[in-house]
């Protein structure tokens, strides 16, 4: 027992000076990224939805993601992005498709990627359309998800160049590891933001209720070209 007690006490101790460089080297990403989520959280508040339970596990897989990466568990931090792009979809998708939530919350059903990017999918431009004006880059918009969610998949599997444990990282500090961190969880979280934006921000005003983050959101809109009805 106090061989184990002497194991654990070990891991603490060095996932606690992993949170400590981490911070001390990028502050001022970490901060950043706070903002975002902040953000994701304030829209949540004012969204009327059956479903946004889903939309605080997102939350919560960010928040987790940037947990592991601050102890140096990269590879974990990579998973939790790939369900916070799987649920970030699914959350908008269930919101349109009431009953799909309730099977699936029942676990009668599965969601399928390929229902989500389908020509009547959320992805769609009939359905992106709906909600948006202005020339939307559609295509580059699927391309970036399809990208994310993709890389964030080569470490769930477990693919041999993303292991962990083969580039000597373990569990220590790595600041290559942390820079491409930083890039893919910019990448889902503006996926999400977007995401919201489009669908919710006409019907909830969030242009008025969040225009104290404009400075985030705002960019991000611009980035694909859209702009509101």
């Amino acid at each position: 027992m106090d061989e184990i007690k002497e194991i654990f006490k070990n891991i603490n101790q060095t996932t606690d000076e992993n949170v400590i460089d981490t911070v001390n080297e990028h502050n001022n990403e970490i901060g950043k990224l706070l903002l975002k989520i902040e953000l994701i959280q304030q829209a949540g508040f004012f969204i009327n939805s059956s479903c946004n339970e889903v939309l605080k596990e997102v939350e919560n897989d960010i928040i987790n993601s940037l947990i592991f990466m601050s102890q140096a568990f990269y590879r974990n931090s990579m998973m939790c992005l790939r369900s916070a792009i799987e649920l970030s979809l699914s959350y908008v998708y269930y919101h349109d498709h009431n009953y799909e939530y309730i099977l699936w919350k029942n676990n009668k059903v599965d969601m399928a990627w390929a229902k989500l990017f389908s020509e009547e999918g959320i992805i769609s431009e009939k359905y992106l359309s709906l909600f948006i004006s202005g020339q939307l880059k559609i295509g580059e918009f699927r391309d970036k998800i399809r990208e994310c969610y993709h890389e964030c998949s080569e470490y769930v599997h477990g693919k041999y160049m993303y292991m962990q444990s083969i580039n000597e990282m373990q569990i220590k500090y790595d600041e290559t590891a942390v820079k491409e961190y930083f890039v893919q969880v910019n990448n889902v979280v503006d996926i999400m933001i977007l995401l919201l934006f489009i669908r919710f921000g006409k019907e909830y005003e969030f242009y008025i209720k969040l225009n104290d983050k404009i400075d985030i959101w705002n960019p991000i809109i611009k980035r694909y070209g859209g702009e509101w009805k």
